[in-house]
C-alpha cells in the first residue's frame, strides 16, 4: 500500500508549477522519504 497518492494524468496538480526549495528541514525530508517508500 503507498504511503503517498500516486495521481496520473489528467490529474490537475500534474499543470501547477512547484515553489523553489527554499529551506531544507524536517517536514521536506519526511516527505522525500514517503515519495522513495511509495515507489518501492
Amino acid at each position: 500500500m503507498p504511503i503517498r497518492e500516486i495521481v496520473t494524468l489528467p490529474h490537475p496538480s500534474l499543470r501547477r508549477k512547484a515553489r523553489p526549495v527554499t529551506k531544507f528541514d524536517n517536514s521536506l525530508q519526511t516527505l522525500i522519504d514517503d515519495m522513495i517508500k511509495t515507489m518501492r
